[in-house]
């Protein structure tokens, strides 16, 4: 199915969640959906627009209230323009002005990402809206999502940052890098990728710190930290104050720093060994490059088999445990070049990321939320003999009500004859059938009429009750409702108006299912196309339990 799809990041530099973000959008598009994605920009822009999405800058980066009104408007204007049915938010900034513009009446199903944890307090939480379904990336972010934000298991979907393992590769060419940094060929490189702010880039600088050390240890080891600040970052500003320093004391031009770049797979193929976490971290085990997991989270070390169940729990983050000091990194470091199981390694984490990590699943679970959330916006009316106390009918209607909560569906209103009745008595939200501005009310908020199940389209009770469910079924297609046929037995019609009735509403309906051959027959006979129709089983009988021999 091809969709139109919105994304909003708050930038796209290096980082974890922008590279995903560039790496979803390729694969959506190459899934031939059109993509939009609205962003403050940055090194991945470019990217994206060559695969064949647009680009739009907007501020979604701050928090100031200026930049937030500026994003806002934006973020309007351009779904004016491009009217996607989709919308997905990476971070809390984007998906709080989006979720103001869903309030505000916008026709898009609203997904996220929850790419960390964060710090909770009274302002991020009304800063915070996670739409109808939102995609985690790890077991510890959807605990914290359910933890601090209340948000219902059902609604929060595991996902993995998918890594394009052609791009990330044994294979790739790293010469020219190391030409261009001024790296000999056969100089030992290890290499950090990260923004360098104060949440994300103090393993960066620790690896820097660590270099004197490093390079006495390994003749010739290159340091090379690759990424930018955010917003003129501190970070950035001292570390480029302290390289020459550090360089000074390794007696060569040990640190390197790459600045903010999109050459992620070539960095890692001129590179020995990788210091870093989450996605960058399963980048470089995807090249075929040992990895020491150190982020502003936690620490975790040389990852190994020993490690890997704590690094699949918390989206190789190592989130929770103690920051990596600076004597950390030169052991890790050490050990791996000094140690015999460095090529044992880097065979182990491509293998893992070609088993769990791949672009299709991590599309897959984006549309597989996408389709819910869609399901979830709808608002949906039934329509069938509910309210008389009878069980058969009660019980169809709590089968059908199930069947459109499982896919998805949580704005149902039954429409029943003792609506406070079926209210009372079974928890569902009902309203009168027989009360015309009720009727027509429920009708006209509703997306869609489901219309059974049960032996509704029939004359042998009475014309009078067939005119009235063919009436319900016109008045909501002329309420903008798509109408469903569900599991509905038909006949028998004996008088020709009736049949009529029946031929007209049946073939303007969206969907038509029957319980039986007999009301196929019966449909076909009136002039039905055969192939709207399909036979199900009574949705009673589909429902139950199935019995062992």
């Amino acid at each position: 199915m091809t969709r139109k799809i919105l994304i909003a990041a708050m930038a796209l530099d290096i980082g974890g969640a922008e590279t995903h973000i560039a790496t979803l959008v390729r694969e959506l598009r190459r899934r031939g959906n059109d993509v939009l994605v609205v962003s403050a920009g940055g090194v991945y822009a470019a990217e994206i627009e060559a695969c064949g999405a647009k680009h739009i800058t907007a501020p979604l980066n701050r928090r100031s209230l200026p930049a937030m009104l500026r994003g806002l408007l934006i973020l309007r204007r351009e779904m004016r323009r491009f009217r996607p049915n989709i919308v997905h938010a990476h971070a809390r900034i984007p998906a709080f002005l989006c979720g103001i513009l869903k309030k505000l009446g916008g026709k898009f199903a609203f997904v996220t990402t929850a790419h960390g944890v964060f710090e909770v307090t009274r302002a991020t939480r009304l800063l915070s809206d996670w739409g109808s379904r939102t995609l985690a990336v790890s077991d510890d972010v959807r605990e914290y999502l359910t933890a601090n934000y209340d948000l219902p298991p059902d609604d929060i979907r595991l996902t993995v940052n998918g890594i394009d393992t052609e791009r990330f590769s044994p294979d790739t060419d790293g010469s020219a890098v190391r030409r261009e940094l001024g790296i000999p060929p056969d100089a030992p490189v290890a290499l950090t990728v990260s923004r360098l702010d104060e949440s994300a880039g103090d393993p960066a600088a620790k690896l820097a710190e660590a270099a004197p050390e490093l390079s006495r240890a390994i003749p010739g080891l290159r340091v090379v930290i690759a990424g930018g600040g955010v917003l003129d970052s501190a970070r950035e500003a001292r570390l480029r104050l302290r390289v020459p320093e550090l360089n000074a004391l390794c007696g060569y031009d040990c640190v390197i720093l790459a600045g903010a770049r999109d050459d992620i797979p070539e960095l890692l193929a001129a590179a020995d060994v990788f210091v870093g976490v989450s996605r960058a971290a399963l980048e470089a085990l995807a090249a075929g490059k040992p990895v020491i997991l150190a982020g502003g989270q936690g620490c975790g070390g040389v990852l190994d088999e020993t490690s890997l169940p704590d690094a699949l729990a918390t989206n190789f983050t190592f989130r929770g445990t103690p920051l990596a000091e600076t004597e950390d990194l030169v052991r890790d470091v050490s050990e791996l070049w000094n140690g015999s199981g460095f090529t044992n390694r880097a065979g182990f984490g491509r293998a893992l990321v070609l088993e769990r990590y791949s672009v299709t699943r991590t599309a897959d679970d984006a549309e597989a939320a996408y389709g819910e959330a869609a399901a979830a916006g709808v608002s949906a009316a039934m329509c069938g003999y509910y309210g008389y106390g009878n069980a058969g009918d009660d019980e169809i209607m709590r089968c059908v009500r199930r069947a459109a909560y499982d896919a998805g569906m949580r704005k149902i209103t039954v429409l029943s004859r003792a609506p406070r009745s079926t209210e009372r008595e079974f928890g569902f939200r009902a309203r009168s059938r027989f009360n015309p501005f009720s009727l027509f009310w429920t009708l006209l908020r509703s997306d869609l009429l489901i219309f059974g199940g049960g032996s509704l389209l029939q004359d042998a009770t009475s014309t009078r009750s067939l005119v009235y469910y063919c009436s319900v079924l016109r008045l909501a297609r002329l309420c903008g409702a798509k109408t469903v046929i569900y599991a509905n037995g038909v006949g028998p019609l004996t008088r020709e108006a009736n049949r009529r009735r029946v031929l007209r509403e049946v073939s303007r309906a969206a969907v038509v299912t029957l319980r039986d051959k007999a009301s196929e027959a019966e449909l076909i006979s009136l002039g039905v196309a055969p192939e709207k129709l399909t036979v199900t089983a009574d949705p009673a009988f589909a429902d139950a339990p199935r019995q062992s021999a």
